[in-house]
């Protein structure tokens, strides 16, 4: 009966951390998602409805967003899934893909965060596209990230999350 309780409080905390990390997760694809999408709709502005107080917003936000995202990520979520039994080399490879990416998505955003402490108001057509071409470079490869996240990470988590943390 002891053992029965004990599995079941081990269950109960295992319900809990997977709630947690699943919502942890889920909140930041989301925030991710809500940047993109601001950043298409400035991308769709230029050169001359830009809001020029919305980009210096995300020129502040944007680079502690993204940040914050991946380090959730590389600090629990990948050693988490790299401590399974049942961990794939396929998942290992994503993972390790995944990390570069966020090195690059990092990279990127910083990028756009200059451009958007400079004067954006009155930029010339060649500047605007290449901010235009810059903006959606970014938001169709974090979004490709979040669908791969989704897709595959999310219900790894989700459906296997109790199973796995009673083998570690």
């Amino acid at each position: 009966m002891v053992e029965n309780q004990k599995e079941h409080g081990d269950r109960n905390a295992a319900d809990k951390a997977q709630s947690l990390l699943v919502q942890t997760f889920v909140h930041h694809l989301e925030q991710q998602q809500s940047i993109c999408d601001v950043l298409e709709a400035i991308a769709d502005s230029l050169p001359g409805n830009v809001d020029v107080q919305v980009c210096h917003r995300v020129g502040q936000t944007l680079l502690p967003l993204i940040v914050r995202a991946h380090q959730f990520e590389e600090s629990q979520l990948f050693p988490f899934l790299g401590k399974s039994k049942h961990f794939q080399f396929e998942l290992m490879q994503t993972i390790k893909r995944l990390r570069a990416e966020h090195v690059s998505d990092e990279d990127y955003a910083a990028d756009i965060c200059g451009a958007f402490a400079g004067e954006i108001r009155n930029l010339d057509r060649s500047q605007a596209e290449s901010l235009g071409w810059m903006l959606r470079g970014f938001f169709e490869n974090v979004r490709r990230h979040i669908s791969l996240e989704r897709e595959h990470i999310l219900p790894l988590i989700e459906t296997n999350y109790t199973k796995l943390t009673m083998q570690r």
